[in-house]
């Protein structure tokens, strides 16, 4: 294995989550072969494999080079690019905008699947059954019939949900 950056890094498949294996690879599957491919299509696992090639041996020095800290400042200002696509109501930047906010999802959970910690799907797994838990009147038997309710049952649910943690 090599270190790199401040982990230790494998080199990676994008088709598999998470086996190391040689990183020689054909001019087919080359990331340049596969660029065009991943660009047009929408979907998360395209994203994450995007992420995966970025931060192999074969991706971006740049990319490699990042660590969860480093990429705090680009998560604060995305997030307030969004918040300022909003207030201007200007749609089309919000849409590249939350794109960014994701490609930093994405960007921060592949770091945290090479370092061994939590990969994309288990932070999506996450937050459905935080979700579920969170809209019992939606999901389970309790009601709420307005929003004032609705945010007492929240924060209640999450109260206990970090009493239970301790």
């Amino acid at each position: 294995m090599k270190e790199d950056s401040h982990r230790e890094k494998k080199t990676v498949d994008p088709e598999d989550s998470g086996s190391t294996k040689d990183c020689r690879i054909s001019a087919a599957d080359s990331p340049a072969a596969k660029g065009s491919e991943l660009a047009a299509r929408s979907d998360l696992p395209a994203l994450e494999e995007i992420m995966k090639i970025l931060l192999s041996p074969q991706g971006c020095p740049w990319d490699r080079k990042q660590t969860h800290e480093t990429l705090i400042k680009y998560m604060r200002e995305e997030t307030e690019e969004v918040a300022q696509a909003v207030i201007k109501q200007d749609w089309e930047n919000l849409k590249e905008e939350l794109g960014d906010c994701l490609l930093q999802i994405a960007f921060h959970c592949e770091i945290a699947r090479l370092e061994g910690h939590f990969t994309m799907a288990d932070v999506i797994r996450g937050i459905n059954s935080k979700m579920v838990r969170r809209h019992p009147h939606v999901f389970g038997e309790k009601t709420a019939e307005n929003p004032e309710a609705v945010l007492k049952l929240w924060n209640e649910i999450k109260k206990k949900e970090k009493e239970d943690k301790k």
